[in-house]
This record gives structure tokens, C-alpha cells and sequence, in this order.
């Protein structure tokens, strides 16, 4: 029983963080002008591989 609660949070955890967190941040001054950029130059943002991101 105690395990598919654990199950169970974590999934909440998870569904938090994906569902509140990730867009909260995206919503941030200095990712949405990163994300508006990109999105200006015709690249996804969502669809880049860590070895496409460079550093500053």
C-alpha cells in the first residue's frame, strides 16, 4: 500500500513541476525574450538537443 503512495506523489510532483513550474519560468522576463528570439530566427526552442545550445 505504502508504495502506490509514494507512486502516487511522485507523479503529483512531477505533474506539479511540468504543469506549474515549467511554464512559470518560461513566463519570466529573461526566458521569454531567449524563447521570443529563437522563435524570431525560426527555431523551436522546444525541439533543440543539449549539443545545439550554446553558451554566452
Amino acid at each position: 500500500m505504502f508504495r502506490y503512495l509514494k507512486f502516487t506523489l511522485a507523479c503529483a510532483i512531477i505533474a506539479a513541476i511540468w504543469l506549474g513550474a515549467l511554464p512559470w519560468l518560461a513566463d519570466r522576463p529573461a526566458m521569454r525574450s531567449h524563447i521570443d528570439s529563437m522563435q524570431q530566427q525560426g527555431i523551436d526552442p522546444s525541439a533543440m538537443y543539449y549539443t545545439e545550445v550554446y553558451e554566452r
